[in-house]
């Protein structure tokens, strides 16, 4: 129940301010007026319909499609990330370097030099021409490890991998991959144990060093180290056994 004192208040006001949808909403003329909502209001509601999503159907036979020769976790949620094995349907061509398609009903853009086409998209002229070569980027594979847990990403760079990467450079790539800045980089040698990277000199360290013990297969744009994130507070990584 509305006090007299406000409605003596409303009646007071100006013909103009009782026009308003707000005032209205408090001081209704008519059973119709009290259903109304104001427009400014309304334009505020999200929509309440649902929208169909209609999935492409995917025949194992005739669908364009490709088999992954190696894991790839993107690094990007417009990434698609697959186990080595899977087959990913194909739906299109982004790029000379880059495809999208969808595994395990989930889609996204990857690059090419990490599967074997099955079934070429129709309008790829030539897979090699395309895409089967080196191509202008380079991957390189990173994990966070923190609190016995680890995380594994494949970020994917355009630089050739003739050229060597800063610090500075990775130190920043890094951030931006995990979204945290209190981190450390640090790569393995060839004993296993973590090494923690502080400058440039380190970086082309850990680059020699892995010429040496590299014998991994892996895909042809994939730098032959890795580098292995963790907290800049955490210590206990490293073997400090003499």
């Amino acid at each position: 129940c509305t006090p007299p004192s406000l409605y003596q208040g409303l009646l007071s006001l100006p013909t103009w301010a009782l026009l308003d949808d707000l005032i209205r909403m408090f001081f209704y003329q008519t059973e119709s007026d009290s259903q109304q909502v104001p427009r400014n209001l309304r334009r505020l509601r999200p929509p309440t319909r649902r929208v169909k999503t209609i999935k492409p159907k995917m025949d194992l036979f005739s669908s364009p499609r490709a088999e992954a020769l190696f894991g790839f976790n993107g690094s990007g949620r417009l990434e698609l990330s697959f186990s080595a094995g899977e087959v990913i349907f194909l739906l299109r061509r982004v790029n000379r370097d880059w495809l999208e398609g969808t595994v395990r009903g989930v889609t996204g853009i990857f690059p090419q030099s990490f599967v074997k086409v099955i079934k070429p998209l129709p309008d790829d002229s030539d897979e090699e021409e395309a895409g089967g070569g080196r191509g202008g980027y380079s991957c390189l594979r990173c994990y966070l490890q923190e609190n016995n847990e680890t995380q594994l990403r494949d970020v994917c760079v355009e630089e050739d991998m003739s050229i060597q990467p800063s610090y500075k450079d990775l130190l920043k790539r890094m951030r931006e991959v995990f979204n945290r800045d209190d981190i450390s980089l640090n790569y393995r040698d060839p004993e296993g144990d973590l090494v923690r990277i502080l400058d440039d000199l380190d970086v082309a360290l850990m680059v020699e060093e892995s010429k040496i013990q590299d014998g991994v297969k892996r895909p042809v744009n994939q730098y032959p180290w890795e580098l292995h994130v963790t907290p800049t507070s955490d210590l206990s990584v490293y073997n400090n056994a003499p």
